[in-house]
């Protein structure tokens, strides 16, 4: 068996989607919904950027006699989506009260930056996504080669379309994981998405224009980052999901609900159910676009996650959570953890409040 130290150096899965930096766009935009904005005047930078998203504050970190030209380009999908590509060409910090009515999807296109949300500080490469959550404070430091694509959408679109799939009102407000997690999987198809939107639009003469387009794309934007990036919901979502589910499915996830801490195997999954083996993996690739086995892993690593975040005030260590999870095996334990979460599960309970 392996000790926490040793998972410290574990490093793999799938390499991640990497969001291209954006071409030029179309010296002529009239057909386009974009808007180009670029100054080295700070105070119209600040301006320009508060407009967008609300009043904080953005600081050069040093003096530069020759002056850096911020670039924004921006485009609306609707009311409830801004997309913006956003190059300050000098480093900056930015502070910043908690969002309230929107969040932020943060792709990196170029550079690092360090993401501080509350008590919980990331660092944000390319390949990766970082979600700025409505409920806390944020202070960023960008390095000069910081370019990100940062994709505003709104609280109440979000808590609306996870409200109508869990049948239910919200008991609390939405917050994401508020750390960097790598493009893979349905991150990727995030990402992919966004690209494919950023890319069509800009050319002009799109059908992405009409209204009733827009909102389609909007909430698939929605359901894909509420499936993507684990959140306070993400164990409820995945136990009432929107898609009419045979009961023998839901039987399955409730037995492993309740079971994922012991030591159970597809047998006891399939026993539980009440149906043949065959009939449930069907179910759940049609229903549930993963298998039962897959499922009963990102129960066991989202309950892991929980508990790593805590772990400061529990006196947990890795290794006793990662047991108490349903875990046996340590290294494969950091070796799934960070494919699912993009850090080490030791990182994680450093950082835990």
């Amino acid at each position: 068996m392996t000790g926490s130290r040793q998972m410290e150096g574990v490093d793999c899965g799938p390499a991640p989607f990497m969001m291209p930096d954006w071409p030029d766009a179309p010296q002529s935009t009239t057909q386009s919904p974009l808007f180009r904005f670029a100054s080295t005047d700070m105070d119209a930078v600040r301006d320009r950027m508060c407009r967008i998203f609300r009043p904080h504050a953005i600081r050069p970190k040093e003096r530069v006699r020759d002056p850096r030209r911020f670039e924004l380009d921006e485009i609306p999908v609707g009311s409830d989506l801004v997309l913006t590509r956003v190059r300050y060409n000098r480093a900056v910090t930015i502070e910043a009260p908690p969002l309230d009515e929107f969040f932020v999807m943060q792709f990196t296109l170029t550079g690092t930056c360090e993401t501080r949300q509350g008590r919980v500080t990331t660092q944000v490469r390319p390949g990766q996504l970082c979600v700025l959550n409505a409920t806390r404070p944020i202070y960023q430091d960008m390095d000069s080669s910081f370019g990100q694509m940062a994709v505003k959408i709104s609280r109440s679109l979000l808590e609306r379309q996870l409200a109508a799939e869990l049948g239910r009102g919200l008991p609390h407000l939405l917050e994401f994981l508020p750390e960097a997690v790598p493009l893979t999987g349905p991150r990727a198809s995030l990402a992919r998405t966004i690209a494919m939107l950023w890319d069509d639009l800009i050319q002009g003469r799109t059908g992405f224009s009409a209204g009733v387009v827009q909102r389609a794309i909007q909430q698939t934007v929605a359901a894909l980052l509420l499936t993507a990036v684990p959140h306070n919901f993400s164990e409820r979502l995945m136990r009432s999901s929107g898609t009419p589910a045979p009961h023998f499915v839901r039987k399955a996830e409730e037995f492993i609900h309740d079971h994922a801490a012991l030591p159970i195997t597809l047998s006891d999954i399939v026993e539980a159910s009440g149906v043949s083996q065959r009939s449930l993996q069907t179910g759940f690739r049609q229903f549930r676009a993963t298998t039962p086995m897959a499922y009963l892993k990102t129960v066991r690593l989202d309950r892991a996650r929980r508990a790593l975040l805590d772990s400061r005030h529990t006196g947990q260590t890795v290794t006793q959570i990662a047991l108490e999870s349903g875990f046996s095996h340590l290294s494969k334990f950091a070796q799934d953890y960070k494919a699912r979460f993009g850090e080490t599960p030791s990182a994680t309970a450093r950082q835990g409040g």
